[in-house]
């Protein structure tokens, strides 16, 4: 099953603290086993897998002084 036939089921959002439960779990197996990942690879591998079953990762906090969205002028 690919990721985007996982979104087709039918997505529901993980909250901030499940997706960080999530983080902190994959983070320590992968560390158990002596492999070491970068953040991103870390998202990035646990917002695929959780695609695979149809949940997303809660949207990201913009990064700190940047503005939420563009603005003209």
């Amino acid at each position: 099953m690919t990721a985007s036939q996982g979104l087709a089921k039918g997505a529901r959002t993980l909250t901030p603290g499940e997706y960080e439960q999530a983080y902190d779990r994959l983070t320590a197996v992968v560390r158990r086993s002596g492999t070491r990942l970068d953040a991103d690879t870390a998202h990035d591998a646990l917002a695929e897998a959780l695609a695979v079953i149809g949940v997303t990762a809660p949207p990201a906090d913009p990064p700190v002084g940047k503005p939420h969205h563009r603005t003209d002028g």
